[in-house]
């Protein structure tokens, strides 16, 4: 009865944002016309929640039968991982927000699916302005050296790839932390808004496309040196970015996972960022690693063409200041007590 007591008051808050984001979707989906799906990541979810458990737990038995070499292995594996993880308040505690998220990122999908229903996209020649009064020049412009060199390029779209890996891995490493309870409320509090205000809210007052759509969905070809160059490297090497942007321009009635076209702001900075944020509350060492992999991010994704640099430098400000919000460190205080 404790242990339930303390996974509703772990969950309220996050159960409340997202009731709320679910009723104020279904509202948008009303007014404009469009369709809400709860099932896109159920599959996709599963899969890699369970990739997650298999690998943490198979690395944590490795690690206690190498160290203490027991006569019956798998036995006492299982029995050391059900003690030193504490298996059952870690269920109790994560389990209820981990069964809904694949229901949140299926209706953030279809919300951000329908972006150009709601509003047709519009934003792209003014974030051109914002970029260049900023830079005096097209900011990928300033990384042409980079651009000449297909095994950087080579290196930046992989890290940008590992950015599901890390935001998953991430997220299920708080929704399943029981030691530091109002770090991960902060954390999880701070990542749903992050999904609904930016992703959805600003991704739609700002409906926009970005670099490399910019030519489909406008007839404008400003950007058009920036994905020759993107292309004559991917006659060198592999540039996964232009098969990924040829996968979101693929005709559907509905939405599909990753569907959806959104430049500004710019989601995976915004959960780079926090993700940095996180990883500082943690450990200085680990803080400095995030740090150098939102540098990645934040350039990775001006030189791949998929975002505006104030896409970036927006998201970096908009998180870090929810995550310092003294609304956001009272919700992470809400149970502690």
């Amino acid at each position: 009865m404790l242990l339930l007591k303390a996974s509703i008051r772990a969950n309220s808050w996050q159960f409340a944002i997202i009731g709320v984001y679910f009723v104020g979707a279904s509202i948008a989906a009303h007014v404009y016309g469009f369709s809400i799906s709860f099932q896109i990541y159920d599959y996709a979810f599963f899969l890699f929640g369970s990739a997650i458990v298999v690998f943490s737990f198979s690395a944590t038995a490795l690690r206690f039968v190498i160290r203490n070499k027991p006569e019956r292995p798998l036995y006492a594996s299982a029995r050391h991982i059900a003690e030193s993880w504490n298996l059952r308040e870690r269920a109790l505690i994560g389990l209820p927000v981990t069964l809904i998220l694949p229901a949140f990122f299926s209706v953030f999908t279809s919300v951000k699916y329908a972006i150009p229903t709601m509003r047709p996209f519009y934003a792209d020649p003014m974030l051109i302005r914002w970029d260049r009064g900023l830079f005096g020049t097209d900011p990928w412009r300033l990384f042409d050296r980079l651009l000449h060199w297909p095994l950087g390029l080579l290196a930046i779209n992989f890290v940008y790839n590992l950015w599901f890996i890390i935001m998953m891995s991430a997220l299920f490493a708080a929704v399943f932390m029981t030691s530091r309870h109002a770090l991960r409320r902060r954390y999880i509090s701070t990542f749903l808004l992050t999904w609904i205000v930016l992703g959805n809210i600003v991704a739609t007052a700002f409906s926009s496309v970005g670099p490399c759509f910019l030519s489909r969905e406008y007839g404008l070809h400003t950007f058009r040196p920036l994905m020759d160059l993107l292309v004559q490297a991917n006659k060198i090497v592999p540039i996964w970015a232009l098969d990924a942007q040829g996968y979101l321009t693929q005709a559907s009635d509905r939405a599909f996972i990753g569907a959806g076209l959104s430049a500004f702001p710019s989601l995976h900075v915004a959960v780079a960022t926090l993700n940095c944020l996180f990883a500082f509350a943690i450990d200085n060492r680990l803080g400095y690693l995030g740090a150098i992999f939102l540098a990645i991010i934040l350039i990775g994704s001006v030189v791949l063409g998929w975002h505006y640099a104030v896409d970036g430098l927006a998201s970096l400000a908009t998180v870090s200041l929810i995550w310092f919000l003294p609304n956001t460190a009272a919700i992470a205080r809400i149970g502690s007590m």
